[in-house]
């Protein structure tokens, strides 16, 4: 008699799971592929040219002229007169980040936002080589600080590039409190210069003189003869320069002009600033705060956006 035969029959869940293993590495490697070109895909210096063509039709006012473009490896540089101005804007090949020459990388969305405040229209018509900016304030209405500290940053920034002024209105609000810091205020503006930007910077975040005299090393003893000796004179020409100008604080003068200062942030003063000049140095390029300075002591951040005064 013959051998019999035995033939053991594939498994069908075994095909059934090679199936579906299959089916499964091939999805994969379709959703990778797909999120490898959608994050790592390089555009030509064309379709970049196009997209900022794009972001400058949207921008009213900008007289944007394509001069051309350089391959610099992992980005491109488009060189463009932009109301005029030889303007150079980096692009990287994967269409996500770019900046303005002198400035730093940023997202391409924010791109638009950073050529509206830069380029829009002007606000200040009145230039300087060295713009002037004057801020009247009382030393404890808490819009002044808010003003103050958006403003103050720009001191750093800038150096003798620009010539800030801290003035101060005429009445108090606070009564007698409001007026020896007014007082205090002028005597270091006027007899202790260099130390006189450190102080407020202190003084809005603490609220607290004696605090900011010590950190700033300011001389109390020379100090207290100005206030006895010298103060009320400081603040009597004081009052008699901010009566002519204003009745409320704070209140923003760029150039001899009165400003809306709205929104009142870094970057908006920033703007503001850049505009007094007759030639914009690379500084009115910087990345600076968006967010409102909170009113009052302390660095918080005020959301509700709102334009208050002091004395209205």
């Amino acid at each position: 008699m013959g051998e019999k035969k035995t033939y053991i029959g594939m498994n069908p869940w075994f095909v059934v799971s090679v199936i579906v293993v299959f089916i499964a590495l091939i999805l994969s490697i379709i959703v990778a592929w797909n999120y490898w070109f959608q994050t790592k895909r390089i555009f030509g210096s064309s379709e970049i040219v196009d997209s900022l063509n794009n972001i400058f039709n949207d921008v009213a006012g900008i007289n944007a002229v394509y001069k051309g473009t350089e391959n610099k490896g992992d980005f491109y540089e488009l060189n463009y007169l932009l109301k005029g101005v030889p303007t150079v804007i980096s692009v990287t090949k994967d269409l996500k980040q770019a900046r303005i020459e002198g400035s730093n990388w940023v997202d391409v969305d924010e791109l638009k936002d950073i050529i509206v405040d830069v380029y829009r229209e002007e606000r200040v018509h009145n230039k300087l080589d060295v713009p002037n900016v004057e801020l009247f304030v009382m030393s404890y209405c808490p819009y002044s600080l808010q003003v103050e500290k958006a403003v103050l940053p720009l001191r750093e920034l800038f150096g003798s590039r620009v010539k800030l002024d801290i003035r101060y209105l005429h009445y108090v609000l606070e009564g007698e409190k409001e007026k020896t810091e007014n007082i205090r205020q002028i005597c270091i503006r006027n007899e202790f210069n260099d130390k006189f930007f450190n102080y407020l910077e202190c003084f809005a975040e603490t609220g607290d003189s004696s605090i900011c005299l010590e950190r700033v090393e300011i001389d109390i003893e020379k100090l207290n003869d100005c206030e006895s000796k010298r103060g009320n004179n400081y603040y009597l020409n004081e009052s008699m320069f901010s009566r002519e100008r204003v009745d409320s604080a704070p209140i923003l003068f760029i150039n001899g002009k009165k400003i809306d200062f709205s929104p009142r942030s870094t970057k908006n003063a920033l703007s503001l600033v850049c505009e007094g000049f007759y030639r914009q140095p690379r500084e009115c390029r910087a990345l600076m705060p968006r967010y409102v300075p909170s009113a009052g002591f302390g660095f918080g951040i005020d959301e509700s956006n709102e334009i208050k005064f002091c004395g209205e």
